[in-house]
């Protein structure tokens, strides 16, 4: 995780994955939904953003990656949706 660009943006919490997540759907309303696949027993990132002040989805493309651990997931989802963020 890229601290030095998140502080760039506002962030001034500990160097947590947990707590970048959280400031990011405080601060700007954004979150990428993690899933566990079953039948792969993988972890994966859902096709979409949400807005939550909105209500709505908001595609982006990316190529769908399978992540062994949900911690892997997440740092991905939190540098993809860092580029969201202006």
């Amino acid at each position: 995780m890229n601290y030095d660009l998140l502080r760039e943006k506002g962030y001034s919490g500990p160097e947590s994955l947990y707590e970048v997540r959280a400031w990011i759907r405080k601060k700007y309303n954004l979150h990428l939904e993690l899933f566990f696949s079953i039948y792969h027993k993988t972890w994966s990132v859902n096709n979409y953003i949400i807005d939550l002040k909105k209500g709505k989805r908001a595609p982006y493309t990316y190529t769908c990656k399978s992540f062994d651990n949900y911690e892997d997931a997440l740092l991905f989802s939190l540098q993809l949706i860092l580029t969201f963020i202006k």
